[in-house]
């Protein structure tokens, strides 16, 4: 207990010192130790928090002398981001980004922006205008989209955190598969989005739904286990240590859960 406590003190101190800094650098002459203190109990030891509130600050031009009104937590700081970027009535609305956002909460990939095009059907212009909405919370960094931190995603697939906000995860699969069903039939079955996620993106459905759509998934499924050229690539793709424990996993998979 006492190493946690002395641990928890050093990342306070360390985040106090941050808002110091940063504060200073917003508006020097309104840094207070109230201003710090308040921003402080509203972080709730989160460093990410502190980073994110900051760049909050700077972004909607908030004052100082508002800080006791900001959200508590990064739960809520980004339910309120979500509030400015798109309760606004601007031209991006939520539902233009949540095909994007499905994909990033269901798998580990950061995608480019030429990706997105592709994986979504969005012209150019559209891209670069839901990517600019998203720039308090997604970066496009050395042409892949980073988003913030993995706490966004949870908050995102969360409806009792997100509400107006969620997003679905089954959604995203159900978006997924068709993506990658579509390259695997027309000649395109060694898309990397095919070898890496044909198998999980199936799983993951079986899981979250029934009746003749989990039956349609476990059968699908089966179809690529036994696609020998498939898994074979793949092994070679995955590397055979990584690329046969998924083989496996995925065969003990279907036969826990078919049940004919």
């Amino acid at each position: 207990w006492n190493t946690l406590h002395i641990t928890r003190d050093i990342n306070v101190a360390d985040i106090r010192k941050y808002f110091e800094t940063e504060l200073s650098r917003i508006d020097k002459d309104k840094v207070t130790d109230r201003a710090v203190n308040l921003l402080l109990e509203k972080s709730e030891g989160s460093f990410i928090y502190a980073r994110e509130i900051i760049k909050y600050l700077k972004k909607y031009g908030v004052g100082l002398d508002e800080i006791e009104f900001l959200p508590t937590g990064l739960y809520e700081l980004y339910t309120e981001t979500f509030r400015r970027i798109f309760g606004t009535g601007g031209k991006v609305r939520f539902e233009d980004v949540v095909p994007l956002l499905e994909f990033i909460c269901i798998t580990p990939e950061e995608p480019t922006p030429a990706f997105v095009r592709d994986y979504l059907e969005w012209g150019e212009r559209e891209t670069n205008e839901r990517l600019d909405a998203l720039s308090s919370l997604i970066a496009v960094k050395e042409d892949k989209i980073e988003i913030v931190h993995k706490t966004l995603k949870d908050w995102l697939v969360s409806h009792e955190l997100s509400g107006e906000y969620f997003v679905s995860e089954t959604d995203g699969y159900e978006r997924l598969r068709k993506y990658i069903k579509c390259a695997y039939e027309t000649g395109n079955r060694f898309h990397p989005l095919c070898l890496k996620h044909y198998g999980m993106v199936l799983c993951e459905l079986v899981k979250r739904v029934g009746g003749e759509k989990r039956a349609k998934y476990l059968t699908e499924l089966m179809n690529i286990l036994n696609d020998r050229d498939f898994q074979i690539k793949r092994i070679d793709n995955l590397t055979l240590d990584s690329g046969l424990k998924l083989y496996v996993s995925e065969i003990n998979f279907v036969f826990e859960n078919d049940k004919s």
